[in-house]
């Protein structure tokens, strides 16, 4: 939360730019950067710490002033201690935006609705077995999502945002887990799910994304 805040403070001191329309035909093209780190503590054993880094870019253009349509592909890829456990994920989406400026701030506010498929693996080191044994665990995701966002035009050709992921999603789910032994996988599970996500916690504002766009055309 110490970061979101200083980020925001960050924000504010730009609040001399005073342009903020995006007119019909302007181009929107840019990206988000996600980077994310978390320690599990196992007892008897030294913590374990794994990160996430992701990239998304993205191309979107205005069909009328301040609604935008585009797409966006996505790589994410984790990192633990253990190289073995190393895995990537993809991503694509299609969505519309609707851009509500702040007077002459700079400042809007912006809503986004996505379609979205999403494949992410997971890998977990387990003992007690003969040999080297990995679980490994393979998400595929469908679903439409809300996100609400905050951006700040730094100038009138570059915009700086702020994405709230996932504040209401409904979607389908498909979960596949394997064991890996000695190099072979043996298929353990397949879970299918259709899922509606609509509850606003605290913990969700740590799950932000960082986007600067450029803005082409005339402006």
């Amino acid at each position: 939360m110490k970061k979101i805040t200083l980020f925001a403070i960050a924000f504010a001191c730009f609040s001399f730019v005073s342009k903020a329309q995006i007119e019909k035909g302007n181009v929107m093209i840019g990206g988000n950067l996600g980077f994310s780190s978390t320690t599990s503590e196992y007892t008897g054993s030294p913590n374990s710490t794994s990160s996430t880094f992701s990239i998304s870019p993205y191309v979107a253009k205005a069909y009328k002033n301040n609604r935008l349509a585009g797409i966006s592909l996505t790589y994410r890829h984790y990192v633990t201690e253990n190289k073995d456990l190393n895995t990537n994920g993809y991503g694509i989406a299609a969505f519309l935006r609707q851009y509500k400026p702040l007077g002459k701030s700079g400042f809007s506010l912006f809503a986004q609705e996505s379609l979205n498929y999403n494949y992410n693996e997971y890998k977990q080191w387990q003992s007690g077995f003969p040999g080297p044994v990995i679980n490994k665990y393979q998400f595929n995701n469908v679903n439409v999502a809300l996100n609400p966002g905050f951006a700040y035009n730094l100038t009138s050709k570059m915009q700086l945002e702020l994405l709230l992921n996932n504040l209401v999603s409904l979607g389908y789910a498909q979960n596949k887990s394997s064991t890996i032994i000695n190099g072979t996988g043996t298929l353990i599970s397949t879970d299918k799910n259709f899922y509606l996500n609509s509850e606003f916690t605290l913990s969700q504002l740590t799950d932000i994304s960082v986007g600067l766009r450029f803005i082409l055309g005339k402006k």
